[in-house]
């Protein structure tokens, strides 16, 4: 048994339940299942269950020998979990809410089981890593800045956002990443001040900073990472933004102390950005939490009412966006620790002059 497992079914004791239904990629990428939206898990005290179709047993069968495989034939993936419960006599269950649909919710209203929205209580025990965890995401870090390094070699002026990132997309899988864990962003010149700006078939020109947002996954654990580059010297005012937004970014990561409050954290980089000057032009969460997929604690704003806690993982990634003129954000991901944050990343954050 997985310390991820014995971390679940202890939320069965803490809840008082019987069982949990999961049903998130996220969930079953934790409980080291197979993600395929035809999988279903069920987690007792006792044993693990896992409803699927035909399409996914031979696959199972090797890679999730510690489960019991339940074939559904016909009727919903939820109606024959429901079938079970019945048959195994439990009567309270937490189930994912905010993965569930409004006819799957509509079919638990209407059953004789009591059915527990576990909330966020999934997400709180995925955001505090094991040593395996993090040694998986330093691994994921690690490509990450091998992969950024052989992309410098291609990025110069004359080509398309979207060639290079055609270029990002090859060198990724040479080097044995199963995925990106987002669309990548490249952004150049003054579309730098989208902070999601997708490539487009803008030719990358001298004079302009390049914003690259990218991230992998490697062993079912992703990596986040941002870096803005110079294609020839940069003008002196986006010199500027780009100390302010380095300055703010290591202000940031040292902020990330265990017992800190998110909030904080964030707002100690957008006071320091406002008084820069670029206040207005700050216009996101100084982060979000690291690991297997979307919607992972803590989340880092203004309104969070997270707390950091030892072995957590989460983004550090300020920027300033300025319309007409362009845009800078520097991202690492970081680990929180009792000794202090250490970032997994080690890509250089000095201004890079191609």
């Amino acid at each position: 048994m997985t310390v991820q497992v014995e971390k679940v079914q202890h939320l069965l004791d803490e809840m008082n339940l019987q069982a949990l239904i999961i049903k998130s990629k996220a969930n079953k990428t934790y409980l080291e299942s197979l993600t395929g939206s035809g999988v279903w898990l069920l987690i007792t005290k006792q044993t693990k269950y896992a409803f699927m179709d035909g399409r996914y047993v031979a696959e199972a069968q090797q890679k999730m020998s510690d489960f019991q495989i339940e074939m559904v034939f016909q009727g919903t993936y939820l109606q024959a979990i429901i079938k079970k419960l019945t048959a195994l006599q439990i009567d309270n269950i937490g189930f994912e809410d905010r993965a569930f649909s409004i006819q799957e919710y509509q079919l638990l209203q209407a059953d004789e089981h009591h059915f527990e929205p576990l909330g966020n209580h999934l997400a709180l025990i995925r955001a505090i890593k094991t040593d395996a965890e993090l040694a998986k995401m330093k691994a994921a870090c690690q490509l990450t800045d091998t992969a950024f390094a052989q992309l410098l070699l291609h990025i110069k002026a004359g080509v398309s956002e979207k060639w290079l990132l055609g270029q990002l997309y090859a060198i990724i899988f040479g080097l044995g990443a199963d995925g990106m864990a987002f669309d990548p962003i490249i952004a150049s010149g003054i579309r730098g001040a989208m902070p999601h700006g997708r490539a487009t078939d803008k030719l990358i020109q001298e004079g302009e900073l390049v914003t690259i947002d990218f991230g992998i996954i490697l062993a079912g654990y992703q990596s986040d990472m941002t870096r803005t580059v110079a294609i020839g010297q940069p003008s002196v005012a986006m010199k500027r933004v780009y100390e302010t937004v380095k300055a703010a970014q290591q202000l940031g990561i040292d902020s990330l102390q265990v017992g800190t409050l998110a909030a904080d954290n964030h707002n100690i980089v957008a006071d320091f950005i406002t008084d820069r000057g670029y206040g207005d032009y700050f216009n996101h969460g100084l982060g979000h939490g690291m690991g297997i997929g979307d919607g992972e604690l803590p989340v880092l704003n203004a309104k969070s009412p997270d707390q950091l806690q030892v072995s957590m993982v989460m983004s550090c990634e300020p920027g300033i966006y300025i319309p007409d003129l362009g845009g800078v954000r520097i991202e690492d991901d970081v680990v929180v620790t009792k000794d202090g944050p250490v970032v997994l990343n080690e890509t250089t954050k000095t201004l890079l002059v191609l």
